[in-house]
């Protein structure tokens, strides 16, 4: 695994169309493309999540280098550590 052994889990949940309907406009070529806008905020939130009382100032330099594709009929676990 990627994770360093003593990562801890911010939060996790299940991202479909049925739990993010927004899915539904974001489709590249039969595929469901999970926006950029919600990885930041997932991010943020985890950040949050886990250093309560700090607040969320940003993020710099970043860059999509490949999109997160998702089955328009499936869901897939997502997590924050």
């Amino acid at each position: 695994a990627w994770l360093p052994a003593d990562a801890r889990l911010a939060f996790s949940r299940v991202l479909s169309v049925g739990t993010a309907p927004y899915l539904k406009s974001h489709v590249l070529a039969g595929k469901g493309v999970l926006p950029v806008a919600v990885i930041v905020e997932s991010l943020a939130h985890g950040v949050l999540h886990r250093n309560p009382g700090l607040d969320f100032q940003g993020l710099d330099g970043l860059k999509v280098l490949k999109g997160v594709k998702l089955e328009l009929d499936g869901a897939v676990p997502l997590e924050v550590h």
